[in-house]
């Protein structure tokens, strides 16, 4: 399962799903940020979004509000059906929606998860 944005988590499920992983990617209502980055500068102007192309070309996708109180009960079905959960999010943020580790993983003990943010331990 994908939560993550942008490139480096989205490129890793992508790697999983071209070796026959079935991934659903998840993001919010307004969609991943990453859908809207190539009408933004410095991107070269693009009538399609390129950088996305590649990014989900055999992946299940839906949208979930994480904030909503209703999200919990939809996350915790995909996370015992996962195998894989990769997640980017600032930490900050992970623990106000109840994604690091210690939440998700006593709803599947054998969830591997995958943390990849380029804001660090401590970043925002």
């Amino acid at each position: 399962m994908d939560l993550a944005s942008f490139i480096a988590g989205p490129g890793a499920a992508v790697i999983l799903s071209d070796f026959g992983a079935d991934v659903i990617k998840v993001e919010p209502p307004t969609g991943d940020q990453w859908r809207m980055a190539y009408n933004v500068p410095p991107q070269p102007r693009a009538k399609d979004n390129y950088p996305l192309a590649p990014e989900q070309p055999q992946q299940a996708g839906m949208a979930l509000d994480l904030k909503s109180p209703q999200a919990a009960a939809v996350l915790e079905r995909l996370v015992k059906w996962a195998d894989v959960l990769i997640v980017n999010t600032p930490h900050p943020a992970r623990k106000k929606l109840h994604l690091e580790y210690d939440d998700v993983a006593k709803w599947n003990p054998r969830l591997i998860y995958a943390d990849l943010t380029g804001f660090g331990e401590k970043g925002t």
